[in-house]
This record gives C-alpha cells, structure tokens and sequence, in this order.
C-alpha cells in the first residue's frame, strides 16, 4: 500500500519545517513509510540564507532539485520555461503524426481536424494559462498548426495562413493563450486570499505574469478591462463569455486585415469569418479546389522562375496567353485532334 504524492507550499523555510514535521507524525501514526529518495525541496526566488539551509522529514534530509515536474508542467526557479520547448515540441510530433494518419484515412480533412482540435491541442494547452508566453513563442505554435492545415488541405507553400486558418474555422494559438490567461485571472480576482493560488498571484502583481497579462489586454484594445463591469463584478461564467468574445472580436479582426493585404486572397474576401467547410475530402480534386480558391495552383505564370527555359505562356491552349490561375479555371480552349 502507498499513499499518493503529496504537495507542501510554504512562504518561509522554519514555516516549511514545521509542516514537514507535521507530515512525519502523520506517516508515524498512521504507519506511512515517506520515500526518501522522491521527497525534494525546490526553493523558488530564495536568497542567500537559503544556500546551506537543510530540511528533515521521516529523520532524513531532503534533497534540493532546480526543477521538479507537477501535473505535467515543469517548475523551476526562473519558471515554466522548459514546459514551454516541451509544448513546442509536443505540437510538433502531433504534426508528425497527423502526417501518417492523413496518408490512411478516407477523409484527411476531417480527421486530421478533429484530431488537432480535440487531441492534440488541448494537450497542447494543458496548463498554459500560468505561464508567461511571448509573441515569438505563440508563433512558433502557430507554425506547427499551419503545418497541421496544410496536411488536412493538400495545401502546398504558396497558401497564405489566413486561408488556412479560414477553411479550418479554428482559433490562433495567441487568442488560446489569451483567452486562457485572461480567465486564469480573472478566477484569481475572485478568489479566496487565503488560497495558495491567490498569494501567489499577489506575489507576481508586478512581475512578468502580470505584464503578460496587460500586454494581452492591450492587444483586445479593452485595457483595464478587469477593473470595471462584469469583468470584475459580474459571475465567472459571464466574465468567461466575455472574454471569450473580446478576444475572438480581435482575433477575427486581424484575420480579415491579413486577407486584404494578400492579393492571393482575391477571391477568398467574401469569406466573413473562420469556419470549416464540407465539401474537401481526401481525393486530389478537392486539394485542386482548396489552391484554386486561393489561387496558388502551380501555373506556369508562378512556376516559370524554377523552371528552365520556363514561360509563363499556356501550353493547354492556343491563345498565346500567360497561365494564370483564371485562365486555367476560366478561360482555357483546348484544341481537340480528330
């Protein structure tokens, strides 16, 4: 028989002591053998005094470590760091995956997606709303996703991301973490100031969390959103709506700007929002479909640069004309030898 882990938080090394010594009477009373070997101490933002301080539990001391792994997140005194190359490189082992899945299954399309957004990224997200996570971080999470759409589509790398992102109809990792963090904090606001998780929130108040935090308000354009109305007042459950919704606004927003700054996207402008579509399946006709709509087919009018002795002239048709992604879908007149 054995006890599950158990977890001590303490403000002060003395403080900490004494709940260990109140552990080893526990395990005395109760006939709790504690495990040497896998009790450490990781001490986090101490300061000198703390270099030659020792803890005793069951009569032996415990060990120090730098980083110790809790509910599958790496902590160590500088933070979630290594949690985060961890996640990076998780999404990139799913991508990885869907990879061979996509070459097996009757539709990629929509097997590829529903294992992305029901698999992979919430293993993805687990726990990241405690984390601080910059813009070149989210984007490389970003990359891995586009990675994940391109498999799903047949899309090759002349596909703009917002396209992807549109035919897909999922989020961007910034508005993920967004929406993760914002609802982390506003739980914290209203919570109990005796909870381990609200001390450790006034610790930050003015570390890089809370910088995090109001960097994302500001990109919502909602800045000091949590001081007034529901967001500080209203039910978690309306906060979380709203939140939601603020950041889907924004994310939206960029999305659309993305589009009118790609003359690619021409035609995919009618487009009002991202969403997923029903008409893609795994034959080539539809990966055909996906690159016509947003007009990277290999036409000789994109090709000709890679190609030697290349013209962007159509070879199908006796019209002379450059082969453009109209002209193929349009226009051609192919001369038919009877």
């Amino acid at each position: 028989m054995y006890a599950d882990d158990v977890v001590i938080l303490s403000e002060n090394h003395n403080e900490l002591q004494e709940m260990l010594n109140a552990v080893t009477e526990y395990g005395r009373d109760f006939n709790v053998r504690l495990s040497k070997e896998k009790s450490q101490v990781l001490v986090v933002n101490g300061d000198d005094s703390d270099a030659d301080r020792i803890w005793m539990v069951g009569g032996n001391e415990i060990k120090r470590t730098k980083e110790y792994k809790y509910l599958g997140i790496w902590l160590d005194d500088k933070g979630c760091e290594k949690t985060q190359h961890e996640r990076i490189a998780r999404a990139n082992q799913w991508v990885g995956r869907l990879g061979s899945v996509a070459r097996c299954r009757a539709n990629k399309y929509e097997v590829v997606r529903g294992l992305w957004k029901g698999v992979a990224v919430p293993s993805i997200m687990h726990g990241l709303e405690t984390m601080v996570w910059s813009r070149k971080e989210s984007d490389r999470l970003e990359v891995t996703q586009n990675k994940a759409g391109r498999i799903a589509l047949g899309a090759n790398r002349y596909v703009a991301v917002e396209a992807i992102r549109g035919d897909m109809g999922w989020s961007t990792f910034r508005e993920r973490i967004a929406k993760a963090g914002l609802r982390n904090r506003a739980r914290l606001q209203r919570m109990d100031d005796s909870k381990w998780a609200s001390k450790v929130w006034d610790w930050n108040m003015y570390e890089k969390w809370m910088k995090d935090s109001v960097k994302v308000e500001k990109w919502t354009g909602e800045l000091g959103m949590f001081m007034t109305g529901v967001m500080r007042h209203g039910s978690m459950a309306v906060c979380k709506k709203e939140i939601n919704r603020r950041v889907e606004e924004k994310g939206k927003e960029e999305w659309l700007r993305g589009m009118s700054e790609k003359s690619t996207l021409e035609w995919y402008r009618k487009k009002d929002q991202p969403r997923n579509e029903r008409f893609y399946d795994s034959g080539y006709g539809g990966d055909l479909l996906f690159r016509a709509r947003k007009k990277s087919l290999e036409v000789n009018s994109r090709m000709y640069r890679w190609k030697n002795g290349g013209s962007k002239v159509c070879v199908m048709c006796v019209t002379g004309v450059d082969e453009t992604v109209e002209h193929l879908m349009l226009v051609v007149v192919v001369v038919v030898e009877g």
